[in-house]
Formats: structure tokens, C-alpha cells, sequence
């Protein structure tokens, strides 16, 4: 199910009495805006003066605008299997299955409404407006009160929530999608939907719980590999998955963290995967001077680095072992500093959804402290709003080891020091308690 994102305006008065004057409609499918609609509506009597006043609608504008009845089916074609969303939803949902009453036609939709989320996900907004949460999380936005700008802040809100909703009470608002008879052409079909991008797979049940999260560098590939193989694991998937949902992350990195977090906090299901980097670097304890490739999950020693795969982990056990050959007394220190960064405080920066978008992780006081997207230019140098943007995490030392691995090996990922402020520091004293 996608989110169908609107903004309404209209006439105003007495609840009942008003008529729609305005609509914009944004078909989200949780990745990209796959459709859209505008209009302004012709509502068949005077626009109150306020609202003239507000909106900038006069009566003259809306005067050779189409009625509701003849945009009607494209508001139902835009708005099938969604969930209305909107910024204070009720108003908006309202006004449609009122109009679509004066047609004869009975409208129902489920509805999410971004303002409500917002005061759960989002506690230390000052308050839960459009105005002042979209300045709270730095995205652009002008007070013009016109359905367009309105929806276009608030997607750009759902995408926040979206990615703070670590319950993943979002994703269970939505429908699942129904099963075919035949299970096998069903998995096919559900695996034909995922994109071969990088991110966090969830595998749900009928209820709509996560039976199995995992992160991938190709979530189609890994999605496949789970549904179709013989483990244990797989068949039990295979006996109780009703849906896979994919998220994009755009960053490998970013999701490899964001799963961790997400896995800390999951109380059920059929367990965690095969790790996604089961190979690691270790400094053997009976021999400092020495590196040693391991099963990350079974060795004694913790892997200081991880790898997908056996061939990489020996790739880069070669290269460290002549890098540092002539300088073996100072063999530990050395490895272990591999992956310092510049600053205690610093955002690492990395691909995003799409070619505007990076990804970003933020580091203060030396830990991991959150994640998040950015969506507009130069907006990581703001580190207020990037606070407000990141979702927070308590950095642990799987998690820690993910990090350090990416930061040696991926020469792309950009490095920013932060200046500390106060809130930082509260920030980094949350994330290490």
C-alpha cells in the first residue's frame, strides 16, 4: 500500500458547509513519488474573505476551474490501496468524503496523520505545526498555505518518520498484500517487487510482524537467497511470510547500522540471518604480531574488521600485513588506529536514495550517536537541525566493528568534524549510557 500525501483548501465555514477549493495529491510508495495530482476546484459558492486573505484563492480564480465531480476519478484512480496522509489528516479526509458524498459515492480510505506521528517520534519539537517542525528539521518550506507547498512538506516529513519509526508502526498501517493460492508463484511475485539496491529487508507475517530483518548490499539478491534456499531458516519463511517489504538506505553502511539498532530492540521472530559480513580480522592473543581471518560469529577473538566474503578478508589481511611488516612492535596500535577519525565529533557522509539525497552518520564524542538522510544542500553543516534530523542509537561493539570496517575500506565515504554544542554533548551522553 503507498501513501497518497494531501493538502486541502477550502471555502471554510461551518463543518458540513464547506467546499473543497484546492487539492494536491503526492502517490508515494515509501521510496519515490510515482504519481501526482493538482487542481484547483471550482466550489460552487463564495470563498469566506479569511481564506481569500490566507491562501491568496480568490473567487475570480477558482471561477473556470473544474468542479469536483469532474476530478473525481482521478482523486479515486491517485488514491486507490493508499493511505491519506496528511498534516492534521482529519481536515483533509473530511473534506473528500464530503464531496464524494454530494456525488452519491461512499470514499474510504485508511488515513496516517503526520502531526500525531510527529509528537511521538519527534518529542523535542517545540511544537507539532507544519511551520515549526519543518523549521525544527530544516526542510525549506514557505508559509503560503497553498496545497502544494503544504504536501511537499509534508513528504518530506513522512520520509523523517518513516525512517524514525523503529517500531515500525508505519509499515504495519499498511495493507498487506494479498496471497496467491499457489505459494510459490506468490514468493516469486513478492521477490519479482524488490529492488536490487542496498538496504534492510523485512519478511512479515500475516499479522503484519517482522518475522526476519536483515541488511543487504542487493536486497533482491539477498531476499532471493533467503526465500529459495533450505535452510532451516528459509522454510520456515517460506511456511509463514504473507509479505517482504524492502526500505532503500542508499548507503550499506547506513543500513548495516540501522539493522543492528532495529535488531536490539526486536522481541520476536525467527531470529537474526547469517551475518552480513561473517568473515573478520582478528590479532590472535597468543600471537600480537600476527593477523588471522575468522568466523566472525564463532571466534573468541573479536574481529577488529569484517568482510562479506573469505577472498576480501584475505585480500586485505595481505595488504595490512606488508603495510605494517617492518614496524610488527607497534603491530596492534597501528591496526587499531586504522579507522580513527579526524574529530570525537564528525558526520559521515555517504550515497543516499537518489542522486539529491546522502546519507549520513553522526559520531560524537567518539560513539555513534544516530542516523538519518539528507534531502537538501549543505544541510549537514547545520548541526542543530542535523540532531533533530538523525535518529538516535546506542552505539554497541557489533555495531562499532561495521563501522570501522567501512571506514578503511570505502574511500567515498566523506568525513565532516562537527563543532560541539551543548545539545552534542547531550546527544553523546545519551547514545553511551
Amino acid at each position: 500500500m503507498d501513501f497518497a500525501v494531501v493538502d486541502i483548501e477550502a471555502t471554510n465555514g461551518k463543518p458540513g458547509t464547506e467546499r473543497m477549493i484546492e487539492i494536491y495529491i503526492l502517490r508515494f510508495d515509501g521510496v519515490n513519488v510515482v504519481d501526482q495530482f493538482g487542481a484547483l476546484i471550482n466550489p460552487s459558492k463564495p470563498i469566506d474573505h479569511f481564506v481569500q486573505k490566507l491562501t491568496g484563492i480568490t473567487d475570480k480564480m477558482v471561477k473556470r476551474a473544474p468542479h469536483f465531480h469532474e476530478v473525481a476519478k482521478r482523486v479515486v484512480e491517485i488514491t486507490e490501496n493508499c493511505l491519506i496522509t496528511g498534516h492534521g489528516v482529519s481536515f483533509d479526509y473530511r473534506i473528500l468524503r464530503q464531496e464524494f458524498a454530494a456525488l452519491g459515492y461512499q470514499y474510504e480510505r485508511k488515513t496516517l496523520d503526520t502531526m500525531t506521528l510527529s509528537q511521538k517520534l519527534i518529542p523535542d519539537a517545540e511544537t507539532h505545526g507544519l511551520k515549526n517542525l519543518t523549521k525544527h528539521l530544516g526542510i525549506p518550506f514557505r508559509e503560503v498555505h497553498r496545497a502544494e507547498e503544504d504536501t511537499r512538506a509534508t513528504l518530506a516529513i513522512l520520509k523523517v518518520l518513516l525512517e524514525k519509526d523503529r517500531d515500525k508502526y508505519i509499515l504495519q498501517k499498511r495493507e498487506l498484500n494479498s496471497f496467491a493460492q499457489n505459494r510459490t508463484q506468490a514468493i516469486e511475485s513478492l521477490l519479482e517487487k524488490i529492488p536490487g539496491d542496498q538496504g534492510i529487508i523485512y519478511f512479515r507475517n500475516p499479522l503484519s510482524e517482522v518475522l526476519l530483518q536483515t541488511a543487504a548490499s542487493n536486497m533482491n539478491r539477498s531476499a532471493r537467497a533467503l526465500m529459495l534456499g533450505k535452510s532451516n531458516t528459509s522454510i520456515q519463511l517460506q511456511d509463514e511470510i504473507r509479505d517482504i517489504h524492502a526500505e532503500p538506505t542508499g548507503s550499506y553502511l547506513l543500513a548495516l547500522i540501522r539493522n543492528a539498532a532495529e535488531l536490539r530492540q526486536r522481541k520476536s521472530g525467527i531470529g537474526v540471518p547469517r551475518q552480513s559480513l561473517p568473515f573478520g580480522l582478528t590479532i590472535p592473543k597468543n600471537k600480537p604480531d600476527s593477523l588471522k581471518v575468522v568466523a566472525a560469529n564463532t571466534s573468541t577473538d573479536f574481529p577488529f574488521l569484517q568482510f562479506s566474503n573469505r577472498a576480501k578478508a584475505l585480500y586485505v589481511k595481505n595488504q595490512l600485513t606488508e603495510q605494517f611488516s617492518q614496524h610488527r612492535q607497534q603491530w596492534k596500535k597501528q591496526l587499531t588506529q586504522l579507522h580513527r577519525l579526524p574529530s570525537k565529533n564528525c558526520v559521515v557522509l555517504d550515497k543516499g536514495r537518489s542522486l539529491s539525497e546522502k546519507s549520513f552518520i553522526v559520531v560524537l564524542e567518539g560513539k555513534i550517536a544516530g542516523y538519518g538522510h539528507l534531502d537538501y544542500n549543505n544541510q549537514f553543516l547545520n548541526v542543530e537541525i542535523l540532531e533533530n534530523l538523525m535518529t538516535p542509537v546506542k552505539e554497541t561493539r557489533d555495531m562499532r566493528t561495521l563501522f570501522n570496517t567501512h571506514i578503511v575500506l570505502n574511500k567515498t565515504l566523506q568525513i565532516h568534524p562537527l563543532p560541539e554544542t551543548d545539545k552534542a554533548q547531550s546527544s553523546a551522553n545519551n547514545s553511551v549510557k
